[in-house]
């Protein structure tokens, strides 16, 4: 089954395989044709290349350089393929209610689950941020934080950090099926890490990709149920990865933040995982999902979807979900 995502597969049935390391996870791509020698290299190279651009832990990245010049005022010039994929964001932002921020960054430094953690496990006990201190973030999360011109040129308001983590891997699945397409395989999964996942043709005459999904509690022997992918990408978006084991103040607090409020989400949903045709979209919907507790009205047709409560889960009528043979 899959880590939230990959498809369960026999070696035997494939005609190619490769896994490498990028975008800060593994990216793992599967296929069934003819691919050349070079394929391995080429999906790796490209996923190298994006993450040279979009990511913000690299600090030569034109993310990192847009995020270095915040508040200056001082316009910086991106390529083409990044200010398209800028604008599209943009447009995801304005479909998402106000539920998925580009410029995320600075709630998500604030609210550092991932260290709590650590300092949980050494004995130490975090400092939480105040009222004050989220409020503040939480202005630099608003839409107009980000700013371009005619001349491809995006700038940031003072405070503000941009983020892509949370649209980048889902381009990427989509980009990379695109090149093993074109390059022999008549069939392809590609996941990202555990959460993106994109599908083109079937794994075998008759019987499709098949995504599992993981249960709550992350164990890999505790399945939902899973998914079938048919020319479909898919992401999953959950609060149990990074999340403190007791409440704080009554609170859930993981690290899937709710831009509205700058608090973690607390829709009572846990899980939520997206099915459409396209991989950034399927991401900021999981996101949407997750923080709001459904999809918006407008965003109802286009979309399959799962959400996992602590009570149970409901998906939506036209899901291709498959129960387990084995339920938990």
């Amino acid at each position: 089954m899959t880590d939230g995502g990959k498809a369960r597969l026999r070696d035997s049935d494939l005609d190619f395989r490769t896994a490498f390391p990028a975008m800060g996870t593994v990216i793992d791509v599967r296929g069934i044709g003819e691919p050349p020698d070079h394929l391995a290299d080429a999906l790796a190279e490209h996923a190298l290349a994006r993450e040279r651009a979009w990511s913000t832990f690299d600090p030569t990245s034109q993310i990192s350089k847009l995020n270095q010049s915040a508040g200056s005022g001082r316009w910086v010039e991106v390529s083409d393929e990044t200010a398209a994929f800028l604008h599209e964001c943009i447009e995801f932002v304005q479909a998402s209610n106000g539920a998925f921020s580009l410029t995320i960054g600075a709630l998500s430094k604030l609210w550092d689950v991932r260290g709590w953690l650590q300092a949980l496990a050494l004995g130490h006990s975090p400092r939480f941020p105040s009222i004050s201190e989220i409020e503040k973030a939480r202005q630099t999360a608003r839409p107009d934080a980000l700013e371009w011109n005619t001349n491809g040129e995006f700038r940031l308001a003072q405070g503000a950090s941009l983020d892509l983590g949370g649209v980048a891997k889902g381009r990427v699945a989509d980009e990379l099926l695109d090149i093993a397409t074109q390059c022999g395989l008549v069939s392809a999964l590609v996941s990202v890490g555990r959460s993106s996942i994109a599908a083109r043709g079937e794994h075998s005459k008759g019987i499709p990709w098949r995504a599992g999904i993981r249960s709550l509690d992350d164990s890999p022997l505790n399945i939902l149920g899973s998914i079938d992918l048919a020319d479909e990408s898919l992401a999953t978006s959950g609060d149990y990865l990074q999340r403190l084991p007791d409440l704080v103040d009554g609170m859930i607090i993981h690290h899937v933040i709710d831009p509205r409020t700058g608090f973690p989400a607390q829709s009572g949903v846990r899980q939520a995982t997206v099915v459409t045709t396209d991989g950034a979209l399927a991401e900021v919907a999981a996101t949407t999902l997750l923080v709001m507790g459904e999809l918006p009205a407008h965003a109802s047709s286009g979309y399959q979807w799962l959400a996992v409560r602590d009570a149970g889960y409901e998906t939506s009528e036209g899901l291709a979900w498959n129960r387990p043979t084995n339920p938990a």
